[in-house]
């Protein structure tokens, strides 16, 4: 005990020097032996003049490298229970980054997988607050997240307090309670997030995106509304858990100053005597083929000074061989100001502010998707410049200056700490090693040739579903050239749906 508290007290010791040592404000920096109330001289930093030779102000600066992938070495073990642990260690930082992740998300229960993934923090003989309180104070701050394909509650810790966090985190997540005032606080915290103001007509344009491409259930109807949250029963709740959460499909990670064996030491001593039951494959593992489209549908929002814009096809899977190509055309037309989304809408045309394209991938299914908001009377405008260059990538190769800002975008911080847990929470949700050195390889590999052909086969006209919530008597008012085909409701919104 007196060894431990210590330790302890060594390491609270060491951030507070750290924390004392950063603490004087930028831009005042003295010297050892000047201090207020002694010396007299202080010292300053004159920045250099500011460049002014026209060539000089009119040459780009050249592209980043990609920085060299440093393989990290990942110790695999079992639990007693049959759960799965990944480790990395990385001794660099006194810090250990800790993560539950049950490979079943919104796909698989809706909005019922919503409300459990805020609910998460009763544990047998504690309440959620308890577990939270306790956990704030020992600087373990827990976070949930729910995404399409799992559902992970995370922390980071001090290593002296990997202890405490795990007898806490471990019970709360393979045994939680899920009480009735948990349940009620975890819908109250949710319809909080989903009613800020201006993200209703998001949701509504990517569920209207997702519906068009991928039909009715399973990932095109996993954005949860909040006029949905309160029709949630928690007995509905609680059959999601039962039929979802086994150890079978729990993996645990933990990325930092720790090892595999004390890890899974902490991890088998809190989760003794849980359940152990299994359950079967996801829900979400074998969906039916995307239909196509090439439909606009509008959802009328009346006197909107804003359209959102939604466009949309149907991506690949995780571990397609199209997969990095596609994550490289999308760095390339729609990530940073420099992309040709952002050249032609933002700085061209001035039709908005923000321009981005992303290519998602989930467990069954994929989904690449450009979106903006643009003032309404020039929505028109707006969705003709993204048409026009989402047709040009399958006609105009990048240059080679593109096609490096590209590469380097499509991939994240190779072996740094933020990416090695990443690439760990992507194991644990699909089950393969996806890791950030195994996608900088992948990507690396990508030509410009298959970028024209995967914008060839995936973005063709015929192919794309485009949503737009605004205005409608604005929002369209010069697409003359667009016929009418009917006014069907999109979730008792007035719409109107034309054919591109």
């Amino acid at each position: 005990m007196s060894a431990r508290r210590n330790t302890t007290t060594s390491a609270l010791a060491a951030v507070a020097m750290l924390v004392t040592s950063c603490g004087h404000p930028h831009g005042e920096r003295r010297s050892p032996d000047v201090a207020i109330g002694r010396g007299s001289a202080v010292r300053t930093f004159r920045p250099s003049a500011a460049p002014t030779d026209p060539a000089w102000l009119r040459t780009a600066p050249p592209s980043l490298p990609m920085r060299p992938a440093v393989d990290p070495t990942i110790a695999e073990r079992r639990l007693a229970n049959g759960s799965r642990v990944l480790v990395v260690e990385r001794h660099d930082f006194p810090s250990v980054s800790l993560a539950f992740v049950l490979d079943r998300g919104i796909c698989d229960g809706g909005t019922a997988a919503a409300i459990y993934g805020r609910a998460l923090g009763s544990s047998p003989g504690r309440d959620c607050n308890d577990n939270l309180l306790y956990l704030h104070a020992v600087a373990a701050d827990v976070y949930k997240t729910v995404t399409d394909d799992s559902v992970i509650l995370r922390t980071t810790v001090l290593p002296p307090l990997l202890a405490s966090a795990i007898s806490r985190l471990a019970p709360m997540f393979f045994a939680p309670g899920l009480a009735a005032r948990d349940l009620e606080m975890a819908r109250r915290s949710l319809k909080s997030t989903l009613s800020v103001e201006g993200s209703r007509q998001d949701r509504v344009a990517e569920r209207a995106l997702r519906e068009a491409l991928l039909g009715r259930g399973g990932y095109g109807t996993v954005i949860v509304d909040a006029s949905e949250v309160d029709g949630e029963s928690d007995a509905h709740v609680r059959e999601f858990r039962a039929a979802a959460l086994s150890p079978a499909h729990v993996t645990v990670v933990a990325v930092g100053d720790t090892t595999p064996n004390d890890v899974v030491t902490l991890l088998n001593q809190y989760t003794e005597g849980l359940p152990r039951a299994d359950v079967g494959v996801s829900a979400c593992a074998a969906l039916p083929a995307a239909p196509l489209t090439g439909e606009i549908l509008v959802v009328d929002d009346r006197g909107a000074e804003q359209s959102r814009v939604y466009v949309g096809v149907v991506g690949v899977p995780v571990g397609h061989v199209d997969g990095p190509a596609l994550d490289v055309l999308s760095a390339a037309l729609g990530v940073s100001l420099s992309s040709r989304l952002s050249l032609k809408i933002r700085e061209e045309h001035g039709y908005t502010y923000n321009v981005r394209m992303r290519s998602r991938e989930w467990r069954a299914h994929g989904l690449v998707e450009v979106r903006t908001s643009v003032e309404t009377a020039r929505t028109a405008e707006a969705l003709r410049g993204i048409m026009t260059e989402l047709d040009r990538a399958a006609t105009d190769p990048l240059d080679d200056g593109e096609f490096l800002r590209a590469k380097v975008k499509a991939t994240s911080d190779p072996g740094g700490h933020t990416s090695v847990v990443a690439s760990l929470l992507g194991m644990a949700t699909y089950g393969s090693r996806a890791d950030s050195v195994t996608r900088q390889q992948h990507v690396s590999n990508v030509t410009v040739g298959e970028l024209t052909r995967v914008a060839a086969t995936y973005l063709a006209g015929p192919r794309r579903a485009v949503t737009i919530v605004g205005d409608a008597s604005s929002a369209l008012a010069r697409t003359s050239s667009h016929e009418r085909t009917g006014r069907p409701q999109v979730r008792g919104r007035p719409a109107s749906r034309r054919k591109q």
